[in-house]
């Protein structure tokens, strides 16, 4: 946000860390439709075998974990595909609906 001048980074980082899907959109996430869009969205980065991990390897600040081995919440974990992690190579995929972001870290929890 500073690099675009754009607004408040500390209220950009609190709205972040209070995001959560509503219960619906939990309730209605598919572990199968979650699995689908890792391997579209994620895969090129954390599976060991992923054509960005591969080709830059070398470059990112710190390898890209394997978020199915954390022990974060179901939630965190969304917190975190959908906004990236600060001062890392992580992006945020904010563009995806919460739907599909909550089927993403379902599949990852399990």
């Amino acid at each position: 946000l500073v690099s675009l001048q754009g607004g408040n980074i500390r209220q950009h980082r609190l709205m972040e860390e209070s995001w959560a899907p509503s219960t619906t959109v939990v309730a209605q996430a598919n572990s199968s439709h979650g699995r689908q869009l890792f391997g579209a969205y994620c895969a090129t980065c954390h599976t060991a075998a992923g054509h960005a991990r591969q080709r830059w390897h070398k470059e990112f600040r710190k390898l890209p974990p394997d978020l199915s081995a954390t022990t974060r919440t179901q939630n965190q974990i969304g917190q975190i595909v959908k906004f990236g992690i600060p001062g890392t190579d992580m992006p945020g995929h904010e563009y995806l609906p919460d739907q599909e972001i909550a089927s993403i870290s379902l599949w990852l929890k399990q």
